[in-house]
């Protein structure tokens, strides 16, 4: 009888003192990442019994710090900023397409017109810069050839210190929603794409589609335009406990949340509905 008390006692103890709360990396407050891990959040906590503290962010290299030291469990993470090594990736969530966006009287007209310009490539460690500077490589244009680099493309709004930047981010994004609805800024083509992808195998050839972006001016751009997109992660740590891992499965597998993410619910219909199939370690 006593043995049997202890054992209840134990058991009441381990459950009250277990974490039910799980922790998001997702990206800045402003940031489109954000956004998702408020979308995960809710979904979380309106089919479990977790709650969830999503842990503001930068890049993805401070996501992956972040899941490494402990302070996250789960993360967003582009894989082309930042190393993968000993991280379990459950899904890709979003696609994000690389914009040049550029003032349209700021003269530009394609990649190369961006020498000499005042063109934002994001902070110095975040994934838009990590991302421009694969492509400024692959067109042979020097950083250096550039102005206010540093300066946040979230300025383009703000005033003239910037002609354009660029950007990695989804066409769901609010921010760039406003600054394209503005009829103030366009967007140049990636042409030649293929030799992109080709030498950096992470992004895929994509096209913003017409009218993708409505504007004071019409739906933007007027004609299907070039450019090159990379997956954004769902990932965990290595030790994450499966229960809470299967929790996540079951959450991203309902209907109301592959029609957020269409992304996701192509690589459902790949994975024949199952999410499990698609979970590796990298």
């Amino acid at each position: 009888m006593i043995v049997a008390i202890i054992g209840v006692i134990y058991v009441g103890y381990y459950k009250s003192n277990s974490s039910t709360v799980i922790r998001v990396a997702s990206g800045e407050r402003t940031s489109y990442l954000f956004q998702i891990g408020k979308e995960l959040k809710q979904a979380i906590e309106t089919r479990s019994d977790y709650k969830v503290e999503l842990v503001e962010s930068g890049s993805s290299g401070i996501n992956r710090g972040a899941l490494q030291s402990g302070k996250a469990d789960v993360a967003l993470i582009s894989q082309s900023a930042t190393d993968m090594t000993n991280l379990a990736v459950i899904a890709p969530i979003e696609k994000h397409l690389l914009h040049i966006v550029v003032h349209v009287d700021s003269g530009i007209r394609s990649i190369y017109g961006l020498s000499g310009k005042r063109i934002s490539l994001g902070g110095l460690k975040s994934d838009h810069r990590k991302a421009a500077y694969k492509l400024l490589e692959h067109y042979q244009i020097e950083e250096s050839s550039l102005l206010n680099t540093e300066v946040s493309h979230l300025d383009l709004l703000e005033g003239r210190n910037l002609d354009g930047a660029i950007i990695s981010t989804s066409v769901n994004d609010t921010y760039m929603k406003k600054l394209m609805s503005s009829g103030n800024f366009s967007l140049i083509s990636i042409d030649a794409a293929e030799g992109f992808v080709e030498r950096n195998n992470l992004y895929q050839n994509a096209n913003f589609a017409m009218g993708v972006y409505p504007s004071s001016f019409g739906p933007m751009p007027d004609k299907w335009l070039p450019t090159v997109s990379e997956n954004v992660w769902l990932v965990s740590r290595l030790d994450l406990s499966s229960d809470i891992v299967n929790m996540l499965i079951d959450v991203m597998e309902t209907k109301n949340f592959t029609l957020k993410f269409p992304l996701l619910s192509k690589w459902l219909k790949e994975s024949e509905g199952n999410l499990t199939n698609c979970c590796y370690m990298m």
